[in-house]
């Protein structure tokens, strides 16, 4: 691969493919949804990986970068690339999104309204989110992909957390 190729997009666009893939699955297909995310965060971390092994450690302080005016008037780019920092978080988070997946296999629960493909939707979600903040070199965009995160967490904590689960969404709100 160059280095020119946008992994910092690919690797958070494969995740954001997985939330659709997840959500477009029929009704009552809890299994199948616990299998895609898996599947689709397995394909990120490979993505992630590749991206760690095209990285230069001896090149440019960032690298994989794209910039692309985003909204002109505020001076705001859809601006992304990695350094050695950004990338060790963005290969964390890559590595953790399996692990969680596996460990909340059997914790959402089967009923329709918040079910595994809620539940894996939003994990997958706040993957791509969170990989976005990571390889943000925009602080705009950073901003915004910061607080967008917020919004799968909120739900994620407020759809399944514990029994006082909407106290604790709220407050996550307010204090972060």
């Amino acid at each position: 691969m160059s280095a020119g190729f946008p992994w910092v997009s690919v690797v958070g666009a494969i995740p954001l493919v997985g939330v659709l893939a997840v959500m477009l699955l029929p009704r009552g297909q809890a299994a199948q949804a616990r299998v895609v995310a898996l599947v689709f965060s397995v394909l990120t971390l490979a993505a992630a990986i590749a991206m760690g092994v095209d990285y230069n450690t001896g090149g440019a302080r960032f690298q994989f970068t794209e910039d692309y005016t985003w909204i002109k008037a505020f001076g705001a780019h859809y601006a992304v690339g990695v350094d050695g920092i950004a990338l060790a978080l963005i290969l964390m988070t890559a590595a953790l999104t399996p692990v969680c997946v596996l460990a909340s296999w059997h914790d959402a629960p089967d009923d329709q309204a918040r079910g595994p493909k809620l539940f894996f939707a939003l994990l997958l979600a706040t993957e791509t989110l969170v990989i976005g903040v990571f390889g943000s070199i925009d602080v705009f965009f950073f901003y915004v992909l910061f607080e967008a995160m917020l919004i799968p967490m909120y739900f994620l904590i407020g759809a399944f957390g514990g029994a006082r689960r909407s106290y604790a969404a709220v407050k996550f709100l307010l204090y972060s």
